[in-house]
């Protein structure tokens, strides 16, 4: 699209991020399908962006438009990570990729000025509808899929993005910033509580110090413009890079298309907090607490208390409305977090579990200690997994109650091919792979449909 058409269809003609294509690799490692096809691997680096110590920034999808590769494609693999001006990784202690979400959209080419459409995920969640990224263990968990499976493209889509980024260091309280905490105490916390342009509380500041605290304590956010420094000018900012990698091969009569579906445990809600245990406390589902601790060990939870009987749950059952021929799953979860996991309730068989792997090194990228450096997918084979229609499937989240965790999340993004699916047809648009039982979504969350087709625009979604 040029600037004159993203312009007019309510897209941003001066995006926060450019991207350029740093390298081109090639690869037959396998994962194309045998023979002679092979697999490309497309690396973007952003333009350079500037941050200052408790900085935040969180671009909207109108402002940040991906560059990929030319389509059709059978995408294979999907990674990104925050780098500085030399291209090194940088670990989360430092800059924290909050999250980073891609949504494909088609432009409107019979009315220039009208809105382009939004081709969301196949899952049921008005408000989740992106089709790859998530968050800080990003950089451990790339998207990874086995031939003949892929999200296949038409090359008619224009890819936008979300990302939101803390620079935490020096900040006074990390824990507040990186939990977006919207109280002093730190019981609630969520995305709205560090917008774009807000600012963590840093050593910097002229009321905070390392030995002087402010009281009433100051809210671990501040709307911009940032605070000036009253004693000096404080840190220059730094400059950082956003790096993504596109690994695709050609879609073949082999290629079997998946449809990515996000779900959410609470139901489209997305964001809740966990309180901490008190002694008297005892756990309603403790045999579930108790297999979800087994095995974790070597840091595997993080530090803290992780007993049978402090341990926050929640769950949430499904039900298949196709066949689902499952490539990938993987859980989002945030600190404090132990796995997110899949049954068949019939048979109680936890086929699927992805716990929270943390890291054991200060300031190590890909091992940064304390932090969710990486969640531990299920990959399959083709064939290997297949769950008949009408099937219910339970999708449970745990999380430590060692103390209180804010705004955190339970997601869990499944990637299935559905009998019948072929070419592109990854965009096939109607919602009725894996809907909730005992749906409780508030009706803003939900998608409605004209003619068998979902109807929410790009405005719908992001307003």
């Amino acid at each position: 699209m040029t600037a004159s058409e993203i312009e007019a269809q309510g897209l941003s003609a001066s995006p926060r991020f450019l991207f350029d294509l740093h390298e081109t690799t090639r690869s037959k490692d396998g994962n194309s399908g045998g023979g002679d096809v092979t697999d490309v691997t497309d690396t973007f680096v952003s333009r350079p962006f500037s941050l200052r110590p408790g900085d935040v920034l969180n671009s909207l999808p109108w402002e940040t438009t991906l560059k990929m590769p030319k389509g059709p494609l059978a995408i294979r693999g999907f990674h990104a990570e925050i780098v500085d001006e030399n291209n090194a990784s940088v670990p989360l202690s430092s800059v924290y990729l909050h999250h980073w979400l891609v949504f494909p959209i088609l432009p409107n080419r019979t009315d220039p000025h009208g809105p382009p459409t939004l081709l969301p995920n196949a899952g049921p969640c008005r408000d989740l509808p992106q089709m790859f990224g998530i968050g800080a263990e990003s950089r451990g968990t790339p998207v990874t899929l086995k031939a003949p499976y892929a999200v296949t493209t038409s090359g008619d889509e224009v890819w936008l993005a979300n990302v939101h980024i803390l620079r935490t260091d020096n900040v006074s309280d990390v824990q507040a910033c990186i939990e977006c905490h919207c109280q002093p105490d730190g019981t609630t916390g969520g995305v709205a509580c560090c917008t774009d342009g807000t600012h963590c509380v840093t050593h910097y500041d002229p009321f905070v110090s390392e030995s002087v605290q402010p009281s009433p304590p100051v809210p671990p956010h501040l709307r911009a413009p940032r605070p000036q420094n009253l004693f000096g000018q404080g840190p220059h900012p730094k400059e950082y890079r956003l790096k993504y990698s596109v690994t695709y091969g050609r879609i073949t009569p082999e290629t079997k298309p998946v449809r990515v579906v996000v779900v959410d445990v609470i139901q489209c809600r997305i964001e809740y907090d966990v309180p901490p245990c008190h002694q008297t406390h005892t756990h309603h589902d403790a045999d579930a607490a108790v297999n979800a601790l087994r095995g974790l060990e070597g840091g595997a939870v993080g530090d803290g208390d992780a007993s049978p009987d402090c341990v926050d749950v929640k769950e949430v059952t499904m039900t298949t409305g196709r066949e689902m021929e499952i490539a990938y799953i993987r859980g989002h979860i945030h600190i404090g977090s132990i796995n997110v996991t899949l049954e068949l309730p019939q048979t109680r068989d936890d086929f699927c579990v992805t716990p929270a792997l943390y890291g054991t090194q200060p300031d190590a990228p890909g091992d940064e200690l304390g932090y969710v450096s990486r969640i531990a997918p299920c990959v399959y084979e083709e064939g290997e997994r297949v769950i008949p229609a009408n099937t219910e499937m339970r999708m449970r989240v745990f999380y430590k109650r060692d103390r209180a965790y804010a705004g955190v999340m339970g997601i869990m993004i499944m990637l299935s091919h559905v009998k019948g699916d072929y070419g592109t047809s990854t965009y096939n648009r109607r919602h009725d792979v894996l809907t909730y039982k005992n749906d409780t979504r508030p009706p803003h969350t939900r998608y409605t449909y004209n003619n068998g087709d979902e109807t929410a625009g790009l405005g719908d979604v992001f307003v």
